[in-house]
């Protein structure tokens, strides 16, 4: 009778992580797959092939994180600018409202090269005439030239890729571009 308790508690873990890894597919959050494969080994019995099996889901996982990529837009803006700009400028940023806002202050100053730059939120009103002006909006700014209009690149891990073909969902994730403005 304690065998059969023992291999239903087994059966019932092993299931649990079934459950995970449909969960784990259907929110595109891969850590539960570890916790399937950690109680899939505790079904085998010898630790050298628990051990082994740990070892394959970390590389799977592993795998899978080194083929996703993603750049954000505003590195290539950073690239664009660093071209461009000289000690003392100012660059602006014209923030969009809800999900698209994008533009972390403290992200792009990490990427422009000049330290002695100042980057503020743009207002019309407060008198400033800031070198560069980088624009989730598509609108247009008087007195400046766009430079270009940027946009993430984004490919998804081998294990995304494939939790989107079980589920059929296409990347949702599609963000419009972000503009940058030189001053003429």
């Amino acid at each position: 009778m304690v065998g059969l308790t023992k291999d239903r508690n087994k059966l019932l873990l092993f299931l649990s992580g079934l459950i995970l890894v449909a969960i784990s597919v259907l929110i595109d959050d891969y850590l539960p797959l570890l916790f399937f494969f950690g109680s899939f080994a505790l079904i085998i019995g010898p630790v050298k092939e628990r051990i082994v099996i740990l070892l394959i889901a970390f590389l799977i996982l592993s795998a899978s994180s080194l083929t996703g990529q993603y750049r954000p837009a505003y590195v290539d803006i950073a690239d664009e600018i660093n071209d461009r700009i000289e000690e003392g400028d100012v660059v602006a940023l014209v923030k969009g409202e809800g999900k698209g806002v994008r533009l972390p202050i403290n992200e792009l100053f990490v990427h422009i090269a000049v330290r002695d730059v100042s980057i503020v939120i743009y207002n019309q009103s407060n008198g400033t005439e800031p070198r560069f002006i980088v624009s989730e909006l598509n609108d247009t700014y008087s007195g400046y030239e766009l430079v270009g209009s940027f946009n993430r690149k984004y490919k998804p891990s081998i294990l995304k890729s494939i939790g989107m073909t079980l589920t059929g969902k296409q990347d949702s994730d599609q963000l419009p571009p972000i503009y940058l403005w030189e001053r003429v």
